[in-house]
């Protein structure tokens, strides 16, 4: 079986822990010699070192919760504590998680856990809200409530986001995983692309991986690049049939940027990627948050 089946087999089994199915990855990593591809694995298997680097489908909402004592030996041992009751310089971070633990990290609290784990706050947080929540009642401790469900969902996304990286590698190449280390069985602009768009599902990184263009942080410089991206990816196509006039709309998207004609063209654009949307779909849809934002 080749290792691109071995993988799609293991993501669908959920059977299969999902750090093996990671390291699994990394080989296949190694032989596309894809940087960000190899980094990601990386974070999921030994944890994010900082909150800039989690994906969004690690970053979501969570309540608080905390256990009171009063006078005479009145107790609460577990009382949500609601927005209104924390300052609001404090209530984002409060009431969202951050989660940077390893995959495996994540699968222990799962084993350990049946409804919900609980992450403890600060002793000196938890002190602030004495006589807030409860008058007389004092706040012994606090704690974020995360419910399994939602780290079982994390570690749903991130084995479907495998099988449709390696499906679509597949694609492009049914034997990139037996490839020679170093042969690059796939151009690295494509790869770029399929990364963009299964794993990050975000298209504000297209060139990351590209050896033959840079991404400049002016406005103006960075659009005129992702025109220039696109339009590199159209003719990676070679279907001139097809590609031909939607080229040439993008050449007027391009000369038409912040004028009142862009829309127009824009508008071209979408409607001829609707009619080729089988062939247009999996090289232009990296492009598309972008595109959509500069209408704005």
């Amino acid at each position: 079986m080749s290792l691109l089946r071995e993988i799609q087999q293991a993501a669908t089994d959920p059977e299969f822990d999902l750090p093996s199915l990671l390291r699994k990855c990394m080989i296949l990593a190694n032989k596309l010699g894809n940087p960000e591809f190899k980094q990601w694995l990386s974070f999921e298997l030994n944890g994010y070192p900082d909150r800039s680097t989690l994906p969004e489908y690690r970053v979501f909402a969570v309540r608080i919760c905390g256990e009171f004592s009063g006078y005479p030996g009145r107790r609460i041992p577990e009382c949500e504590i609601h927005e209104g009751c924390v300052p609001e310089q404090h209530r984002k971070s409060l009431f969202t998680c951050n989660m940077q633990l390893s995959v495996a990290s994540i699968n222990s609290l799962i084993a350990d856990s049946p409804y919900a784990v609980h992450l403890p706050l600060d002793l000196r947080l938890a002190a602030s809200f004495n006589n807030k929540i409860y008058v007389g009642m004092s706040c012994l401790r606090a704690w974020k409530d995360i419910p399994i469900n939602q780290l079982i969902g994390i570690i749903d996304i991130i084995r479907t986001k495998i099988l449709d990286f390696s499906l679509k590698i597949e694609a492009e190449n049914p034997k990139a995983g037996e490839a020679s280390v170093n042969t690059l069985p796939i151009p690295q602009e494509k790869v770029q692309q399929v990364f963009n768009t299964y794993i990050t599902g975000n298209g504000n990184n297209i060139a990351t991986a590209s050896h033959h263009v840079s991404q400049e942080t002016n406005n103006t410089d960075t659009h005129a690049e992702v025109f220039s991206q696109l339009q590199d990816a159209l003719r990676s196509i070679g279907d001139e049939s097809v590609t031909e006039t939607i080229t040439a709309t993008v050449e007027e998207m391009r000369t038409a940027k912040d004028k009142p004609s862009f829309l127009s063209h824009y508008t071209q654009f979408t409607s001829l990627l609707a009619d080729h949307v089988q062939i247009l779909g999996p090289v232009v849809t990296p492009f598309l948050p972008i595109l959509t934002k500069m209408l704005s």
